[in-house]
């Protein structure tokens, strides 16, 4: 679990880097990034989802333990989502948002929650 910890501490690290990367196009109408848009709610289920189901088939289908499997499933997710933003920001007419990067930690983190409260109630 400290392990998959670290991963999310990294991952938030690299966002200021990844996010010097953009397009600018100082005539592009960027929409508005709101904290509770839609586009926050489809960050969180995504990762929220991504923790759970990849921790399922990494435990269940190729053998690891729980413990090895954690950071597998939360580093997976976090990249996922930083490759996304960086992706973003290369599209005309679109930006790299650390709004959607904090929606999707906090997807990573309840996955992570849901993981580690079941622990040990077989």
């Amino acid at each position: 679990m400290l392990r998959s910890f670290l991963l999310l501490s990294v991952f938030l690290l690299m966002v200021p880097f990844a996010a010097g990367q953009g397009v600018e196009d100082s005539t592009a109408t960027t929409p508005e990034d709101s904290w509770f848009g839609y586009d926050k709610v489809q960050h969180f289920t995504f990762c929220f989802l991504w923790v759970l189901s990849s921790q399922y088939v990494v435990v269940n289908k190729f053998g690891l333990d729980e413990d090895e499997a954690v950071p597998i499933s939360v580093g997976s997710g976090a990249a996922l989502g930083l490759i996304k933003e960086v992706r973003d920001c290369r599209q005309k007419n679109n930006r790299f948002s650390s709004r959607d990067l904090i929606a999707d930690c906090v997807g990573l983190l309840c996955g992570l929650a849901v993981i580690t409260g079941f622990e040990g109630r077989h």
